[in-house]
């Protein structure tokens, strides 16, 4: 089977890696040269974001020790606080530690002393982001709920920005995705009230940040181009950073020459701000796209060019992501041996500081990497936890839009039931009003009831309506939560009722196809070509299908038929007619007639033998990998339940077909 298993999916994998450096990457993703906002409360803390990144990172804390000298002489208990933030976040940027420690201790102590709790808030704000950096989740989102929970009490809504941004951060990589987008948007509204640019773009950028993480690149794109608007030109670093973010989404979306554009204007602009943190970040970019570019080598320069950059500015996070597209370059270069050791290391680590997206990504490449090593039941492993962290995600994100979906239905009823209540309240004034007229206007007042109770006649039928397509527009959801929308049949999910309509004790059985050498159509004439050939052979089996079979696109290019079956004989030879048919009928594409072969592995389970679904389906798997190895184009049946080892596919699609 091939390495990687489509041009889409290897574009999304590196889209996620290569924002999440440049997100990781930096203190913050807005590093404006000239700050935006002049709120002394937030001003140490934007002249620690232009200098900790600047090509000169010791002359930042030499300001940082003179002004908190100045600040202790002077006996300003004010003055002493910003002097001790500023230096505290510039040693944040440098991951010191136990330096920044000392510091934050002595301004928690003059908190107390000057009973100050929005002091103590800004205290906890940058513990939580030290603690973000070290790989201590839990730390960090205790320190930064403590903070929130404090500048909300205290309504210092420019904190409560800052707070939500850094908190939504953490909740992202633990797979909250949309607990996540509710803390951005949160955030964006504060900052947009407050008129506050810096915060406002800040906020867009993470926005489109977790529309990247669930593969959403139109509003990713839409809201990371907002940012770019609210950033001035003069800010060089926060424009080549988002540049950066803008150029990952057109790589995914297969516009290289635009992302070609917006990679080399991001070098330019981190060049002239004379930042060595941006420029890291922008070369890791730069990487993604050499291979998209099919510049494997000068890929690998260039990410190992962006590990040198930020070795003196990086967090634990960013070090593991850059160090992540490194092993998935490694592999693209044939070094396999190197990349499964280094995913060894990075999958300990972010198991450790409890990353579930990064963990995800790990485990999704070193499949295929310990593959090409030899450790067919280590890259089984790695696959099996990689789809139990996917179904996680795509369940939350699932339930939200159902949940989404009931909230809107609930709103539009209670509306419904209002107008109602409404108009009810007028029959009861014209009935009270009538009584009050004389004989002469008893006819007028009979007329004006009739029209009205014609209007509301009119209003409940529309409403009816409403609610009867609602029901329609709930009721094509949910058949499309089951269908593949390339070819119409069922998905992965379908099977769970085909599987809940037939008990395991029932005689059973599936056939696993797969089109031969489909990347090559791929690559030689283009996904609409191979997207045609996909539907065509759909069409084809589910013609074949007979009841009670259910046929499905079981991922990439792989279908499954299913269901129950009287006899192993009946799914060799539906097997076979489907492989002869599909080979010989060429299939007419844009691209002219392309003659396309199948492999097909099949499996069958008797009355009373109990063998699960998952167990049927390892001995197809294997069954179609057989027929593989035996030179494509051909059917073989798996051995029966429990007759030998079977051979598992380790590198069909990961993921469910969209």
């Amino acid at each position: 089977m091939p390495r990687a298993r489509g041009a889409a999916r290897h574009a999304r994998r590196w889209l996620v890696l290569s924002c999440a450096a440049i997100v990781a990457g930096a203190l913050t993703p807005l590093t404006a040269q000239t700050p935006l906002t002049t709120d002394p409360i937030a001003a140490p803390l934007d002249e620690a974001r232009a200098l900790v990144g600047s090509s000169d990172p010791v002359a930042a804390q030499r300001l940082g020790e003179q002004r908190l000298t100045r600040a202790r002489a002077s006996g300003n208990a004010t003055e002493l606080m910003d002097a001790l933030e500023y230096l505290a976040w510039v040693r944040i940027g440098r991951v010191e530690v136990a330096a920044t420690h000392a510091l934050l201790d002595e301004m928690r102590e003059l908190a107390r002393i000057e009973s100050q709790p929005l002091w103590l808030a800004r205290v906890l704000h940058a513990e939580g982001v030290l603690a973000r950096r070290q790989g201590d989740t839990a730390g960090a989102i205790e320190h930064l709920e403590e903070a929130l929970a404090l500048r909300r009490e205290y309504a210092d809504q420019a904190g409560e920005i800052q707070t939500l941004n850094a908190l939504s951060i953490l909740r992202r990589r633990a797979g909250q995705l949309y607990l996540a987008l509710d803390g951005h948007k949160r955030a964006l509204e504060l900052a947009r009230v407050l008129d506050n640019r810096v915060e406002i773009a800040e906020s867009l950028s993470k926005i489109g940040r977790i529309y990247v993480e669930m593969d959403d690149l139109e509003p990713a794109l839409r809201y990371y181009q907002q940012a770019l608007e609210v950033i001035p030109p003069e800010a060089l670093v926060d424009r080549a950073e988002m540049l950066a973010d803008i150029a990952g989404v057109q790589i995914a979306a297969a516009q290289l020459s635009p992302a070609r554009q917006s990679v080399d204007e991001a070098i330019r602009l981190a060049r002239l701000g004379s930042n060595p943190q941006t420029l890291a970040t922008v070369y890791s970019r730069q990487a993604r796209l050499l291979a998209a570019e099919q510049q494997p080598v000068a890929a690998l320069q260039a990410i190992e060019q962006s590990i040198e950059l930020g070795r003196d500015f990086d967090g634990v996070r960013s070090v593991l992501v850059r160090r992540l597209i490194r092993a998935g370059l490694l592999h693209d270069n044939g070094r396999d041996a190197e990349a499964a050791s280094e995913l060894a290391e990075l999958l300990l680590e972010a198991r450790r500081t409890e990353d579930l997206l990064s963990e995800r990504q790990i485990l999704e490449l070193q499949g295929p990497v310990l593959l090409a090593v030899g450790e067919p039941a280590a890259a089984y492993a790695a696959s099996q936890a990689f789809n139990a962290i996917d179904r996680q995600l795509n369940s939350s994100i699932t339930a939200r839009r159902m949940a989404d979906m009931q909230l809107t239905l609930d709103r539009r009823e209670i509306e419904s039931q209002v107008a109602l209540m409404a108009r009810e309240r007028d029959l009861q004034s014209l009935s009270l009003e009538r009584q009050r007229l004389t004989l002469w206007l008893l006819l007028a007042a009979a007329g004006g009831l009739l029209l009205t109770a014609l209007a509301l006649a009119w209003r409940y039928r529309a409403e009816r309506g409403m609610n009867a397509e609602l029901q329609r527009r709930g009721e094509a959801l949910r058949r499309a939560a089951v269908t593949d929308p390339l070819t119409g049949l069922g998905n992965r999910h379908a099977l769970s009722a085909l599987q809940q309509g037939l008990p395991e004790t029932a005689a059973h059985g599936c056939l696993l196809i797969d089109v031969d050498h489909f990347k090559q159509i791929n690559d030689s004439h283009g996904h609409p070509v191979g997207d045609r050939v996909l539907q065509v052979i759909a069409r084809r089996i589910e013609r074949r299908t007979p009841r009670p079979l259910q046929a499905l696109r079981w991922g990439g290019e792989e279908f499954l038929l299913a269901g129950g079956v009287d006899a192993p004989t009946t799914l060799a030879e539906l097997a076979e007619a489907l492989r002869s048919e599909i080979a010989a009928k060429p299939i007419d594409t844009p691209a002219g007639a392309l003659s396309v072969t199948v492999s097909i592995g099949h499996a069958w389970s008797a009355a009373g033998s109990g063998e699960p679904w998952a167990s049927l389906l390892r001995r197809a798997d294997a069954a179609l990998y057989q027929a593989k190895d035996a030179g494509r184009n051909v059917v073989r049946a798996a051995r029966v339940a429990g007759a030998g080892a079977t051979v598992v596919n380790l590198d069909r699609p990961l993921r469910p077909a969209p």
